[in-house]
């Protein structure tokens, strides 16, 4: 999720009980302004439940910092993750949706799939968000079937 679809977040947006748990995304806070349900692993959906458990319905789900870059880059050094990587490029709040994209493709899920999953209006866009080097290439061609050369028919057995 983007970082203002986070902060809008209440309580009562979560949806914890029953067999697909998700959170309700307000069409004001979209980015596309449909508002949607974003859906939830059970494992995280029953650690929300257990945390918001006494919470009033208007509570934010998530606590965010007028200056959330540096809390984010604070997480970084206390993670040991480099604020920078070797291609150059730089982590950032933004960069969580970069690594939901090639995750996901690295899992083998479908780009439609991972479209869907990022909210976006193209695959064109979801792909700017996939890093080709977590691409298991070498895997996928082993998902082809074997085509096996056949011996070449004798001579003999082509003129019968």
């Amino acid at each position: 999720m983007r970082l203002g679809e986070l902060a809008s977040l209440r309580k009562r947006d979560a949806v914890l009980d029953g067999p697909r748990p998700h959170l309700l995304l307000d069409a004001r806070f979209e980015k596309n302004r449909n508002g949607s349900a974003i859906p939830l692993r059970a494992d995280l959906a029953a650690d929300l439940r257990a945390w918001l458990a006494d919470a009033p319905p208007d509570q934010p789900l998530f606590a965010l910092s007028e200056n959330q870059v540096k809390v984010f880059n604070k997480d970084l050094k206390w993670a040991g993750i480099a604020k920078r990587d070797d291609r150059g490029r730089t982590a950032c709040v933004h960069s969580l949706r970069h690594s939901h994209a090639s995750l996901l493709n690295r899992a083998g899920v479908g780009p439609q799939t991972v479209q869907a999953s990022m909210r976006h209006g193209s695959l064109d866009m979801t792909t700017v968000y996939s890093d080709p080097r977590l691409l298991d290439v070498e895997a996928a061609l082993e998902a082809l079937p074997a085509l096996p050369l056949e011996p070449a028919p004798s001579l003999e057995a082509r003129a019968s």
